[in-house]
């Protein structure tokens, strides 16, 4: 029954919040903690992803020159096992062993620091970059790979290589065609080194052949790739190079193009991953 008297909330109540206590507000010594954990977070991340890419630093203290570092006759491989942070090609001198690992091509890219290819030589676990290709800044307007490859104990000394793009649309059935002209320091064009990737439409034959050749037409080097026929399912296809001519053109510029295939594949990889 109904005596006239409405029933008050008790002051306090949880019905209505009291003094200085709003229902939505932070705690803002809770919000400053999971902030700072964030920004910690986020911090140790960078110096783990930081410490753990390649050195792209030059080792000016080697003292080796051109046919100094890498042998004529190599063999290139992109390892099997994934390596954190860093995208390799492994290179063996095939005149002493086809499992000890000489040096190894490295692909990388850190912040302000650019694109770049290094070449460590490698005893043991330790490792000591002797070469680098940097790749020009700018607009690549025609999606070529141009790269400058140089000693690091003489950066001045600079073979140039760059992409012949035409040789993208050379339409050839069952093949395709990759094309880099070769300069010497001086800006002569020594040579040209001529990729064809032949035998598309056969289950396994599918393989890259590299002629370089000097502007006269005599052959200097020879590339040639393993086709999925002629290894395992657990390994990536081996490069075999062969350079008869390295009074002509330096053994690292050989090498450097038996890897750059693989090196540029690593890194598209890379970017259609993180799309």
């Amino acid at each position: 029954m109904d005596n006239g008297n409405e029933m008050q909330p008790l002051a306090g109540s949880q019905d209505e919040p009291a003094d200085g206590q709003g229902g939505g507000e932070e705690d803002p010594v809770l919000a400053c903690g999971i902030g700072s954990c964030c920004c910690c977070l986020l911090i140790g991340l960078f110096v783990l992803c930081y410490s753990n890419s390649p050195d792209l630093s030059c080792s000016s203290e080697s003292g080796m020159g051109w046919n100094g570092v890498i042998p004529p006759m190599t063999k290139s491989q992109r390892p099997t096992e994934n390596r954190w942070f860093r995208n390799d090609v492994d290179v063996f001198n095939t005149q002493l062993s086809n499992e000890t690992v000489i040096g190894r091509w490295t692909s990388a890219k850190r912040w302000f620091s650019g694109k770049a290819y290094v070449y460590s030589m490698v005893v043991g676990d330790a490792e000591q970059v002797v070469l680098k290709a940097e790749v020009p800044t700018g607009w690549n307007w025609d999606q070529s790979h141009d790269f400058q490859l140089y000693i690091c104990s003489d950066s001045s000394q600079r073979y140039k290589i760059n992409e012949d793009v035409s040789a993208k649309y050379k339409f050839v059935i069952g093949s395709k065609t990759r094309n880099y002209a070769i300069s010497s320091p001086a800006g002569v064009k020594i040579a040209e080194s001529i990729h064809e990737k032949s035998d598309l439409f056969t289950f396994g034959g599918a393989h890259w052949a590299v002629d370089i050749k000097a502007p006269t037409g005599q052959a200097l080097a020879k590339i040639e790739q393993q086709s999925y026929a002629e290894t395992s399912w657990f390994d990536h296809k081996s490069y075999s190079a062969t350079n008869y001519q390295p009074e002509f053109l330096p053994n690292e510029v050989v090498s450097f193009l038996s890897a750059v295939f693989d090196l540029i594949k690593q890194d598209q990889e890379d970017e259609d991953n993180n799309d």
